[in-house]
């Protein structure tokens, strides 16, 4: 797991997700997250436009917030498997 680069780098990592509470619960056991998961509804989603289609669950997207609350980095996948490369992520954190 890349999460003590992150945090080393300054990062404060989170989840969100449209899951249920329960399912957040069983997943964040299952993948054994040490960060928090937060459910957000899927209005948030859509204006995000991370919503495939009509299904009710997001693309997977990354984004890094600066201090100000200003998005610095985003990424929108295409799919599950679609994610920006650890490099990039800490490259920016280093920039910021």
């Amino acid at each position: 797991m890349y999460l003590p680069k992150f945090t080393k780098a300054g990062a404060t990592v989170v989840a969100l997700s449209v899951d249920t509470p329960w399912e957040l619960k069983k997943l964040a056991k299952r993948l054994e997250l040490t960060f928090p998961v937060y459910r957000v509804p899927l209005q948030i989603v859509r204006q995000l436009h991370l919503q495939e289609g009509s299904r009710t669950h997001a693309r997977p997207a990354t984004f890094i917030v600066n201090s100000k609350g200003r998005v610095v980095y985003q990424h929108i996948g295409k799919s599950v498997p679609d994610r920006p490369k650890e490099s990039v992520l800490l490259q920016t954190l280093k920039e910021m």
